[in-house]
């Protein structure tokens, strides 16, 4: 019989958090799922520990593959996953025990292809639980550009794949893959929403997100995920310009035009080998914001420029 839920963990370098990470999902109230372990060529135990755990527990799937990054290995997971409903998690990450069967039951009560839930942060060993900030999140059943609008009047939209539930089919019926690149989720998350009819949100923090002082998060060259971003930030225009609603595109873009902001912040990318990546033009008519529009004057001015006084304010 084929489990209601596919649980999948990208693994690689993790070998301090793992074990946790793996024994929060076998913990979970919610007994009905199979576990998908990908180590992604981990150098370290990753791949040791990974067998032991299937050996002692039934539920647990292994792949092993050499190194191709994070979305390749959650990829393989989607393919060979049997459950109606699919799940992430990062392998240095963890959830609370009581996390998928209120989230399973809400997903079937009514048939979405999203559940949204909420995380909170783990810094230096300490749970920090995120401030809503005055935000009020979508109640009912939204499409997903509906859902989307009305988290991004208020300013804000969360893009970790793991803060959410989804139905297998309907990432698989319209191929709903990630792709090879850093900041893979700022992608992959406008995408499915653009995609999906039946979106839910529910008030429940489920997810633990590990900031580690040795992730890529925390690098501090950040020049290829500044690369990357930039490149999002293009592909996603030309998704929201077939966005029929022009109200709602005005809020699509003048996000897209924070993170082209932050790409371009992080990485860099005014120094002479990157320059040639910029598109000026890509900042006229997105601003709605007057911090925006003030950035967006600076940037187009000269890059450089912009950089510069982010930096002296950061």
């Amino acid at each position: 019989m084929e489990p209601k839920l596919s649980v999948i963990v990208p693994i690689y370098n993790v070998e301090e958090y793992l074990p946790r990470c793996i024994d929060s999902i076998l913990a979970q109230t919610f007994t009905d799922f199979e576990l998908i372990l990908v180590d992604d060529g981990s150098p370290d135990n990753c791949p040791r520990i990974c067998d032991e755990y299937a050996g002692k527990d039934e539920r647990i799937r292994v792949i092993h593959q050499s190194n191709q990054g994070v979305s390749m290995a959650r990829n393989a997971a989607m393919k060979m996953a049997r459950g109606l409903y699919i799940a992430f998690v990062d392998g240095d990450d963890f959830i609370f025990p009581d996390a998928y069967e209120p989230m399973v039951r809400e997903i079937e009560i009514h048939k979405l292809d999203i559940l949204v839930g909420r995380c909170c942060r783990m810094i230096d060993g300490q749970i920090s639980y995120n401030k809503p900030f005055g935000r009020v999140y979508p109640k009912g059943v939204y499409s997903g550009i509906d859902y989307m609008y009305l988290c991004l009047k208020q300013g804000f939209m969360g893009t970790g794949c793991w803060l959410n539930m989804y139905d297998r089919n309907f990432l698989l019926d319209n191929g709903l893959f990630f792709e090879k690149i850093l900041h893979e989720d700022e992608l992959w998350i406008p995408q499915v929403f653009l995609k999906a009819q039946r979106v839910k949100y529910i008030e429940l923090v489920f997810y633990v997100y590990v900031l580690r002082e040795n992730s890529f998060m925390t690098a501090k060259d950040r020049t290829q995920p500044g690369r990357d971003l930039l490149g999002i930030c293009y592909e996603l225009e030309k998704s929201y310009a077939l966005v029929g609603d022009k109200e709602k595109r005005k809020y699509f873009n003048d996000f897209l035009l924070q993170k082209f902001f932050y790409a371009v912040f992080v990485g860099k990318l005014y120094r002479p080998p990157y320059r040639h990546l910029l598109r000026r033009g890509f900042v006229l008519g997105k601003p709605l914001s007057i911090k925006n529009k003030i950035k967006a004057g600076l940037f187009y001015l000269s890059p450089w420029l912009y950089v510069k006084i982010a930096e002296s304010i950061h």
